[in-house]
Formats: C-alpha cells, structure tokens, sequence
C-alpha cells in the first residue's frame, strides 16, 4: 500500500493521473464516471486540492480502484492492509 502525506499533493496529483490513464479514462471520462466536473480532475491532477472537496476526492478515488484512509500521522501499517 502506497502512502502519499497530504502535504505532497503534487504527488497526489501526479498519482491521480497516472492511475487515470493507466485505466484509459480521459479527464472528461474519469469526471462522468465519478460524479465531478472535468475542473475538478484537472484541480486534482495538478496538486491543487484546496478547492476541491473530500466527498470529490473519494468519488474519483472510488473509480480509480483506491480509496482514502486516514491514519494517525507515523503509524505503521500491517501487511496486506
């Protein structure tokens, strides 16, 4: 399991693209498919998640195949979570 801080949301960004075209979805698609404007995808891909609201995130999230967990700051996670 990957863990990206929420302080490196550029590389959140950079993720959420990556797992987008890995799956063949254009922006406009991923958008359609998870409930969001295309604007929001494209907020989301360049890191810029300040206007972009957590029910959004997980939406898009959802899709991709992943999903948010949040866990206290230095926990260790088991195997196979």
């Amino acid at each position: 399991m990957e863990i990206l801080p929420i302080e490196r949301s550029k590389e959140w960004g950079r993720k959420i693209k990556e797992l987008r075209q890995d799956n063949d979805y254009t922006q406009q698609e991923l958008a359609e498919e998870a409930g969001v404007s295309s604007v929001i995808i494209s907020k989301l891909e360049n890191g810029n998640f300040e206007k972009v609201s957590l029910l959004s995130l997980m939406k898009v999230l959802k899709v991709l195949g992943y999903k948010l967990e949040i866990v206290p700051k230095g926990a260790q996670l088991e195997k196979g979570e």
